[in-house]
């Protein structure tokens, strides 16, 4: 089912746990995946295009840090892999699963996919037998300013809630132990238990 709804600026997450991202803008420099950062080579701007037919939803992906799009050319690129270049190309995009599925034809015989599937940092995207999902996350205008800095990301809040919640929370117990354990001292006093 293809989708009409998504212009706007994201961050792309596939099934790997890495995000899109490229690291240079030399054109044909092939797209990758890498763990989030929230820098701006990881925003992508989706914008809606007119496809080869009238019915055809079609978007261009373009890169926020370095203003081009991610194309892939089959004449040059036998190996399937998915690079970027200045003009733009036009992607099939339609859900699939808990995500979407990115395609340079409508009959989604290929898609993005990560290379080996791999997890770590720097795997390039190629266009594979169909299909790996991927989540689009919007970016907030707070995040695209802070990522222009190289500050951390809107992952900060429970980073500190953690790192000042779990010191709290374990003092907290500790507390309520040692009280429990002083009221039940004291009860055995006053019945005239000996603990000992």
């Amino acid at each position: 089912m293809s989708v009409t709804s998504l212009s706007g600026t994201y961050y792309i997450l596939g099934q790997t746990g890495t995000y899109l991202e490229l690291t240079d803008n030399n054109l044909g420099t092939n797209l990758t995946t890498s763990h989030y950062s929230g820098s701006q080579g990881q925003q992508w701007i989706l914008a809606l295009a007119t496809g080869p037919s009238a019915s055809s939803t079609v978007y261009t992906v373009k890169n926020v840090q370095y203003q081009t799009y991610i194309t892939y050319n089959v004449t040059q690129n036998p190996v399937h892999f998915v690079g970027q270049r200045s003009s733009p190309y036009y992607w099939f995009v339609e859900t699939y699963q808990t995500g979407y599925a990115f395609s340079a034809d409508s009959s989604f015989d290929y898609s993005w996919n990560v290379n080996n599937g791999y997890s770590s940092d720097n795997n390039p995207v190629i266009l594979w037998a169909c299909c790996e999902f991927w989540v689009l996350s919007p970016v907030s205008t707070a995040n695209s300013s802070a990522s222009s800095t190289g500050s951390s990301s809107n992952k900060t809040p429970l980073i500190i809630g953690l790192s000042v919640g779990i010191p709290v929370g374990i003092v907290a117990i500790v507390v309520i132990i040692v009280l429990i354990r002083r009221a039940l001292e004291g009860t055995t006093a006053i019945l005239g238990v000996n603990t000992e």
